[in-house]
């Protein structure tokens, strides 16, 4: 899965390389135009592909990157919301958390996520129902399989978390 939004990251910044393939302007220039140029050497077909290839390799690096470390703060949030949901005793601290957690949802648009927390939610909203306690084995269970399932799909989706690194250090 991993391999594949790479792969897609990276195609969608290969239009970068489309000018090495048009290193011939000047015909469209001299045909539709009516505009004389001289003919451009050929090591500029060269330049313009490394080139390319280069600022499309940066910008799925950086969109990647990006990514990685939004995924993983969503994940933090959406776990502490969770855990405070299911602790939750009155109607407006619910309502603040429902409304946090479609917040942290617009963060990373991703239809699984998505389903995942629409799962939680509605788990949540039976026990709460039923009047069912937050400590009881069968909450602790359904809090601890959603954030282990979502653990489990960013880790395929944007890679396994990176504790060392500088954003995701603790201040």
């Amino acid at each position: 899965m991993r391999r594949i939004y790479v792969l897609w990251v990276f195609v969608k910044h290969m239009w970068l390389v489309s000018p090495s393939l048009f290193t011939d302007p000047f015909d469209f220039a001299e045909r539709w135009l009516k505009v004389e140029y001289f003919n451009p050497p050929q090591w500029l077909f060269w330049v313009l592909l490394v080139a390319g290839i280069s600022v499309a390799i940066y910008l799925t690096y950086r969109e990647l990157n990006k990514s990685h470390s939004v995924a993983w703060e969503v994940y933090d949030n959406l776990s502490k919301a969770f855990r405070d949901l299911t602790y939750a005793t009155d109607e407006k601290q619910r309502a603040e958390i429902h409304a946090h957690i479609e917040e942290e949802r617009g963060k990373l648009p991703d239809r699984e996520l998505d389903t995942m927390i629409n799962l939680f939610l509605n788990a949540e909203a039976e026990r709460a129902r039923f009047g069912l306690s937050p400590y009881s084995d069968d909450a602790q269970y359904v809090l601890s399989l959603h954030n282990e399932r979502m653990r489990n799909y960013l880790s395929m989706k944007y890679g396994s978390r990176e504790y060392g690194r500088a954003d995701n250090a603790l201040s």
